[in-house]
């Protein structure tokens, strides 16, 4: 087991319980974001086998956590992947993957970001409210939600842990929820063009598997918690298999269901541009609508507080390590986060979100 010496460098050592840990995981890979959108454009290429994709993605995903927690039931460090190779591949092939998560971490931080926005306006325009609707409304609403969403990751990781589960946990009710009515009242619950995978190719499934591993970045984001987590051996591990099978899972009966139950099957779906708010208004949900604006609004603010708190634990672990200055390394006398680090994070997700905005681009094209 690794050495009991204390890395944590002012960290909350030993405080995050498992339920948190596996919550920075669930909350990074954001289930209820990627059921947006993703199977729409994996039954675009894989047709009635999306789901079968989806599948084969998932036990993919489980080979490559089989080998991040075979390292994590030895090692944990607040670097996440950074932390955990370091000793296998050497201080370069370890800054060359953490820079690549540092980088992920923040370009998803911003995506995500506009998504955040794009949704939170649409709730907000149900109820007459339209001040969001503008260019400048979209900018003024995404620099408020980042603002939230640092405040919360600075002022403590547990709490940080636990809006972002119940954040995603309440999106993925509303959208099961919805599911599973829509694919009752379809009457199709034995989809026999799907179940046999009808039309399918294994070029456009192979295609579709590729976008269905990017519907589970940030699976192993529990890694980040090793300095904070209170049985870091076996709660990161855990969380990091437990994380991709929720996800794999709820990925599988969602786009079964989406494929199932809208009209056209799986060419309607790829057709659809919003499968969820196709699925509502053919099926007379409108009033599932707000619900689900708010729902994806929720996902897309837990995967923000997930890359910062990923990414500013990166930058912490670099601090100290004199990659990046003194600063970086300190945590905050009172939260026992690494504050000044996570500050940063706002405008490197503020400014490029901002920036295509300004230029004209559609919120949704900044996520995707």
């Amino acid at each position: 087991m690794s050495t009991t010496k204390d890395h944590s460098g002012g960290l909350a050592r030993r405080s995050v319980t498992p339920f948190e840990v596996l919550a920075q995981s669930v909350a990074n890979i954001a289930p209820s974001a990627v059921i947006a959108f993703t199977p729409m454009f994996m039954a675009g290429s894989a047709g009635n086998g999306a789901w079968f994709s989806f599948a084969i993605g998932m036990a993919l995903i489980l080979l490559i956590a089989q080998s991040i927690t075979s390292i994590a039931r030895r090692r944990a460090g607040a670097g996440s992947l950074y932390s955990l190779i370091r000793p296998a591949i050497g201080a370069t092939g370890s800054f060359v993957t953490g820079w690549g998560l540092f980088v992920g971490a923040v370009c998803i931080a911003a995506g995500s970001l506009a998504g955040a926005g794009f949704f939170a306006s649409e709730f907000l325009k149900g109820f007459g409210i339209t001040a969001f609707d503008s260019i400048t409304g979209q900018i003024v609403l995404d620099a408020l939600l980042l603002a939230v969403a640092i405040w919360v990751t600075i002022s403590s990781v547990r709490i940080a842990a636990r809006v972002s589960a119940t954040l995603e946990v309440l999106s993925v009710i509303v959208i099961v929820v919805v599911l599973v009515i829509v694919l009752v009242q379809s009457g199709n619950i034995i989809d026999m063009n799907q179940l046999s995978l009808s039309g399918a190719t294994v070029d456009g499934m192979v295609f579709a598997v590729v976008l269905a591993i990017l519907g589970f970045v940030g699976f192993e984001s529990a890694a980040s918690l090793g300095e904070e987590a209170e049985d870091p051996y076996r709660a990161i591990p855990r969380a990091i298999r437990g994380g991709a099978i929720f996800a794999g899972v709820l990925y599988v009966f969602a786009t079964y269901a989406q494929v199932a139950a809208i009209e056209g099957g799986a060419a309607g779906l790829a057709a659809s541009g919003s499968p969820m708010d196709a699925l509502a208004k053919q099926y007379g949900l409108d009033g599932f609508l707000p619900l689900l604006n708010l729902g994806f609004t929720a996902s897309f603010v837990a995967v923000v507080m997930a890359c910062i708190t990923v990414a500013g634990r990166l930058m912490f672990s670099w601090g100290n390590e004199g990659i990046f200055p003194k600063a970086f390394g300190k945590a905050h006398a009172k939260y026992r986060t690494p504050a000044y680090a996570i500050l940063w994070m706002f405008p490197l997700a503020f400014i490029p979100t901002a920036y295509e905005l300004s230029i004209g681009e559609v919120p949704l094209n900044i996520t995707t």
